[in-house]
């Protein structure tokens, strides 16, 4: 099986992540131990990829962000490409260019878990010696999508978000492409939809072909969509506690419905309860009589005595204690005082709405609390409302009510406001 080199889109505002669009892309993320594009990394390899291209905007082109992929000892040569201007996913595909002749795989930082889905993309194309070869999935919503036409196995065209389609196969964002496609690419005005427009334009002229996704691939649009994530980082692994992780012989570990994986120097004190799928970090603290319910908490955080922890992510340097947290993610560095309370159901069981970028979205999901940026600071006995999110280095004085969507910097001291 030939080795194809891989291109991974790293770059763009992250604008619908808020509030965990700080510091650096979405697909560096950290959860379960690592950030999300190591777990794409990994998969490349055993996928026999040997070079990678990641294209990065120019905070993330750095030597820390090198340095960190270097301390994974990939066998793989691995080059940053900056992408000056968030310029869409046409402008960002032409700046490899130079580096790309003949077939190359696309993908994003976030398709985790992605081996066996690029092995079928390059087993197609040698099959069928076909020019692209992508993925379509089935939707009940192809008006939301890019979506394929196709005769059997060939795709015979793309149209993006069709008022009246013919199809409801969901085109997915991994992809195998050849150099034909960059050279149409070269020749469209920058637009949203240029990337697209050469698909189809590719799909018009050349033998392209198309496989069945088995499962919906992962998408990280906005930051609830790390909930799908965790669970599936987590659906793969087996249950390991490190030698150096100190668990009291009180504590219940309870991997019957998932993996339980706790990382080196990690403590888990008297009478904790952890029910997996769960993932605690390097020299994370789990207090006494505190419950960790299919969640990840990751490394050096503090989780004080009574506090209980539902389907949540915990992000590094965040300390809680005697709370209740459910549904909700936690940017790193946040400090919950005591009390806090995340409701995480509306009282008519119906989807929660959230506020971004002054939109209102439907979540897609009925359980979901609070989500804070980094360095949030929570007084204590403080109560959110279904769907909040609050921004960076926000100050919450006790007793207050939250609720919608709190701005970055925000003084919050008179119930909410």
């Amino acid at each position: 099986m030939n080795s194809l080199p891989l291109v991974i889109l790293a770059a763009g505002k992250n604008s619908r992540f808020f509030p965990l669009n700080y510091g650096t892309h979405k697909g560096f993320f950290e959860l379960c131990g690592e950030p999300l594009i190591v777990n794409l990394l990994r998969s490349a390899e055993i996928a026999g990829v040997e070079k990678v291209f990641i294209i990065v905007s120019s905070k993330e082109n750095n030597e820390n962000n090198q340095s960190l992929l270097r301390s994974f000892n990939f066998k793989l040569e691995i080059s940053f490409i900056e992408q000056v201007s968030p310029l869409g996913m046409g402008n960002a595909l032409l700046l490899a260019k130079d580096h790309l002749q003949g077939r190359f795989l696309v993908a994003s930082p976030y398709h985790v878990n992605s081996s066996t889905t690029l092995l079928d993309l390059i087993r197609k194309q040698e099959e069928t010696s076909a020019e692209c070869v992508l993925i379509g999935t089935h939707t009940q919503n192809p008006e939301r999508y890019g979506i394929l036409q196709t005769a059997a196995d060939k795709v015979t065209g793309v149209i993006e978000k069709p008022q009246k389609p013919i199809s409801k196969i969901k085109l997915s964002s991994l992809y195998l492409l050849s150099s034909k496609m960059l050279d149409i690419l070269s020749n469209l005005e920058v637009s949203e939809y240029n990337f697209e427009t050469a698909l189809n334009k590719v799909c018009e002229t050349n033998d392209v072909r198309w496989i069945e996704g088995l499962y919906e691939l992962p998408t990280l649009k906005y930051a609830w969509d790390l909930h799908a994530l965790k669970t599936k980082l987590l659906s793969n692994k087996k249950s390991y506690s490190s030698p150096t992780a100190q668990i009291a012989k009180t504590a219940i570990i309870d991997d019957e419905a998932g993996p339980v994986l706790i990382a080196d120097g990690a403590q888990i004190k008297d009478f904790v309860t952890i029910v997996g799928p769960a993932f605690i970090g390097e020299n994370a603290l789990i207090g006494n009589y505190s419950m960790i319910r299919e969640s990840s908490v990751e490394r050096n955080c503090i989780v004080g005595a009574y506090t209980e922890i539902v389907r949540s992510i915990l992000s590094p340097g965040v300390s809680i204690h005697q709370s209740y947290c459910a549904d909700s993610i936690l940017g790193s560095k946040t400090k919950v005082g005591a009390g806090l309370v995340t409701a995480n159901k509306r009282l008519d069981r119906r989807n929660v709405k959230v506020k971004v970028k002054n939109e209102l979205v439907d979540s897609g999901v009925n359980g979901f609390g609070l989500i804070t940026g980094e360095s949030v600071q929570l007084g204590i006995s403080v109560a959110t409302m279904p769907g909040t999110l609050v921004g960076n280095h926000v100050q919450v004085f006790p007793n207050q009510e939250l609720s919608h969507t709190i701005d970055p910097n925000s003084l919050v001291i008179n119930n909410g406001k």
